[in-house]
């Protein structure tokens, strides 16, 4: 991916599932948009899931609202 170390505005962010870095709350996340976040209390379901916040309790992930976003960094090549 390109742009990565350049925040962006979070209306170019993909909505594909496509893994990201995002912005929010002073932190950084890697963060993805899920179509079928089902969480109580949303009035839709679509929403910005942070991927670190798995909870096997209730088995789902946090939402987040981010403010910015950036692109993973290409992996590691020898």
């Amino acid at each position: 991916m390109s742009n990565f170390g350049v925040w962006q505005e979070m209306e170019t962010a993909p909505r594909d599932g496509t893994v990201i870095l995002v912005s929010a709350g002073g932190y950084v996340f890697m963060a993805s948009w899920d179509f079928d976040c089902d969480f109580p209390g949303k009035d839709d379901d679509k929403d910005w899931i942070n991927l670190a916040s798995y909870d096997s309790e209730w088995g789902n992930y946090s939402t987040i609202e981010p403010i910015a976003w950036m692109p993973l960094p290409e992996p590691f090549k020898k």
